[in-house]
């Protein structure tokens, strides 16, 4: 029932009691209430900082906290907390699809993200640490950009409403390449290192049951359904919006060099990580 560390004995409990704070720092469904609304009332720049660095930070704590959860009481408890993961996945996506307004959108498709990690992370598997350390990597890239083109489209169309955002793809074809460049980003595609950590996360929970693959696989699906939702919404329609050349250019060469570390990233981590 205890763990070392540090030299010191340390209780279950604590390794509970230490998993429970990094979720809701994660967060986790049931845990996240404080998230939409934190990246519903901060700025682009706030809100991208929060969920490629801060967010992340949960989840680091929580892969230096695995030694505490080595204890049988910990152990015993890892089926019923994956089942309730596996729910949430499930739940949080369906969500997704109900949601009107673009940034609370991508806020709750981060929950979906970060639950993943998690689930992973209850797997003791050296294959699942990796994948969990790739998905952290590549979600904390990822994320801010899909933030950022929040606010691109707030500064077109003045509201976060995806029944108000139509057009853009008549408007600027710029814009809307980056933003399929940022779709394909958020979703597993190869050869991005996004379909080398889903890959990695269907070997890593193949072995542990049958229902853990399908339910991952058919919250995917949702995955990609809800991202379709919202790019289909912004590029298609009559345009509704103001748009100014100089904005253009800045935003492109904004994109521009952020996908050109993404393109670095895509050839090293398969590199680095066989």
């Amino acid at each position: 029932m205890c763990c070392a560390i540090f030299g010191s004995a340390l209780p279950s409990f604590v390794g509970l009691w230490l998993v429970l704070s990094f979720s809701v720092k994660l967060p986790v469904y049931g845990l996240h209430f404080w998230l939409p609304m934190a990246h519903v009332e901060a700025p682009t720049f706030g809100s991208m900082i929060l969920a490629g660095v801060l967010l992340k930070l949960g989840g680091c704590g929580l892969l230096r906290c695995l030694p505490l959860l080595a204890g049988d009481a910990c152990v015993g408890l890892r089926d019923y907390f994956s089942v309730y993961l596996l729910l949430s996945l499930v739940l949080r996506s369906i969500l997704c699809l109900a949601q009107s307004d673009f940034k609370r959108l991508v806020a709750y498709s981060s929950v979906v993200h970060m639950t993943l990690i998690l689930l992973l992370i209850a797997v003791p598997s050296p294959l699942a640490i990796s994948s969990t350390l790739i998905l952290l990597l590549f979600h904390g890239l990822s994320s801010p950009l899909l933030f950022y083109m929040v606010g691109v489209a707030y500064s077109l169309f003045s509201t976060r409403e995806l029944a108000f955002m139509r057009g853009t793809l008549k408007s600027s074809l710029l814009i809307s390449f980056f933003r399929v460049l940022t779709f394909l980003v958020n979703i597993p595609v190869p050869p991005l290192p996004s379909f080398l950590a889903e890959v990695l996360s269907f070997l890593s929970i193949w072995d542990t049951s049958l229902v853990v693959p399908c339910v991952i696989f058919a919250t995917l699906l949702l995955v990609l359904s809800y991202n379709l939702l919202w790019f289909s919404s912004i590029s298609y329609g009559p345009y509704r919006g103001t748009y100014s050349i100089p904005c253009q250019v800045r935003i492109g060469l904004i994109i521009r060099a952020y996908f050109g570390f993404l393109l670095v990233l895509t050839v090293l981590i398969p590199l680095f990580s066989t």
